[in-house]
């Protein structure tokens, strides 16, 4: 799977989730079906006062879906 076709298809599964997904930050390939991912969660006090963090998160594309763990 070509990692920027990925990254656009990660950004409404994010986005699902309650995550803020940049999809010009590229997955980065771990295993054949597990992809590490970075995004924000969207939070009140990120949204409100700017105290935003980044997490990391594995995208896992085995199978039909695309799910998204945190660590």
């Amino acid at each position: 799977m070509l990692l920027s076709k990925l990254a656009e298809q990660l950004v409404p599964i994010c986005k699902a989730q309650g995550l803020n997904y940049d999809p010009r930050v590229l997955p980065v390939k771990l295993t054949a079906d597990c992809y590490i991912v970075y995004a924000t969660p969207k939070t009140d006090e990120c949204s409100s006062q700017g105290k935003c963090e980044v997490n990391r998160y594995y995208a896992l594309t085995g199978g039909k879906t695309i799910q998204i763990i945190h660590e």
